[in-house]
């Protein structure tokens, strides 16, 4: 009966954990997961940066639908807000009732912006976008921007403001190589101090502020609307290197 318990015993002993096997358990844990969070965090970062290419076709179908209601003319990057004659702020306005956001009647700035890039954020805004701080104009929220070029001679791509002589509103039909022609896209995420008007454009890569003029908040790159409609990914490097030898080339309306 004695020699029976002991076996028992033995054996019961025999099924438990060591100390050091289960510091082995834990170790391989440790490793498998360093090894595997890698890859859910490139996975989530795919993931939002194809939600964001998703946005912007989304905003490409909005300014192609402007375009054909409004006789080939472009939204404008600056439209001063007017109460009386209600005419909006800025191509994200313009667009807005084409994308499925709700512009409150009578327009508000700060109401129209809470609601659809901070409550309710619709497609004009980038899903790793972070509100700085800083930031204080309403229109200046979301990561997106227009590309209005640097003003001066060559003209800002696609317009910057109406009563601006040297870029006004601009024709679709004049630009001439849509496919290699950039109208909107993510905007960077540095700017110089209060400058926070930076962050309302997408700059061009000879801009001299903010440094770089160009982001890379998606996967070293961002997410781009040429005016043939079609959205595209480019690393950062590509942009600011450009085409043909000219570095601002796919921000330019007219070749």
């Amino acid at each position: 009966k004695f020699a029976y318990y002991k076996q028992r015993k033995n054996e019961t002993v025999k099924a438990r954990f060591t100390l050091i096997e289960l510091l082995v358990v834990i170790a391989i844990i440790a490793i498998l997961a360093a090894l595997l969070l890698p890859a859910l965090k490139a996975a989530k970062d795919m993931a939002k940066s194809i939600a964001c290419t998703g946005n912007f076709k989304q905003i490409g179908l909005g300014i192609f639908s402007y375009v054909n209601d409004w006789q080939d003319w472009m939204p404008i990057s600056n439209a001063s807000y007017t109460p009386s004659t209600g005419v909006p702020y800025g191509w994200k306005l313009e667009i807005s009732t084409y994308i499925g956001d709700n512009v409150p009647t009578p327009y508000d700035a700060s109401t129209y912006w809470n609601e659809n890039l901070g409550k309710k954020p619709g497609p004009l805004r980038c899903p790793i976008w972070i509100k700085d701080a800083s930031i204080v104009s309403p229109c200046n929220e979301g990561g997106y921007g227009w590309n209005s070029g640097t003003g001066g001679g060559n003209g800002n791509a696609f317009g910057y403001h109406p009563a601006d002589a040297a870029n006004p509103r601009v024709k679709f039909s004049t630009t001439t190589k849509p496919s290699q022609s950039i109208v909107c896209g993510e905007t960077t995420d540095w700017y110089d101090g209060a400058s926070t008007w930076e962050l309302l454009y997408l700059l061009r890569p000879s801009s001299i502020s903010p440094t770089p003029p160009i982001g890379n908040r998606h996967r070293g790159g961002i997410n781009l609307c040429f005016a043939d409609g079609h959205v595209n990914w480019m690393r950062q490097g590509e942009i600011r290197t450009g085409l043909l030898g000219d570095i601002d080339w796919l921000f330019k309306r007219v070749k």
